[in-house]
């Protein structure tokens, strides 16, 4: 099952929001590749690179953005919707259980 994270969430709404005060296609476009990334992620957890020994990461060219995420047992958290300009690694603080 795959579970996101609130802060995920919310910078996934941000991206879409800045993204579509310029062009609304390209910001559905953004949601639409996201949630399938998603899906995947939930579907086939283990198809993308691992990052720093106990994520894994799925980039989205594109737009330049990137879903950091866990895998524990059968759940998937998705800890981060995160924009390539932003610091690197802030995020692993969501990450509680080690």
């Amino acid at each position: 099952m795959l579970h996101i994270h609130e802060e995920a969430e919310r910078e996934f709404v941000e991206g879409a929001e800045f993204i579509a005060e310029d062009n609304q296609s390209a910001a559905e476009e953004f949601i639409d590749v996201v949630e399938n990334g998603l899906r995947e992620i939930e579907q086939f957890p283990n198809r993308y690179p691992r990052y720093a020994r106990r994520y894994h990461v799925k980039v989205i060219e594109k737009f330049r953005y990137s879903i950091f995420y866990r895998i524990r047992g059968e759940d998937v958290y998705a800890l981060a919707i995160y924009h390539h300009s932003r610091k690197p690694n802030r995020w692993k603080k969501r990450d509680t259980k080690t």
